[in-house]
């Protein structure tokens, strides 16, 4: 079972449907297509090089913001 945000005032939404309604041949904006949207929508951010470590306090606020060197991990050419 999935969830899907089909709040026609929600900005990730519209423009969800917008992609799906340009590209996804007939595909609904049922949960199981969001799910799938979703991951290949966001699979740039997950891919980047940036990245950070932070502290996490216990009501969930974050600190102290590090990033992390990853120029020897990825190299081109």
């Amino acid at each position: 079972m999935a969830e899907a945000n089909i709040d026609p005032n929600d900005k990730e939404f519209q423009q969800f449907k917008a992609v799906i309604g340009k590209d996804g041949n007939g595909l609904g904006t049922d949960a199981n297509v969001e799910s799938g949207y979703q991951g290949a929508h966001h699979l740039e951010e997950h891919c980047s090089t940036a990245g950070f470590v932070a502290e996490a306090a216990a009501d969930g606020t974050l600190s102290n913001f590090t990033t992390l060197d990853a120029t020897g991990i990825y190299k081109l050419g």
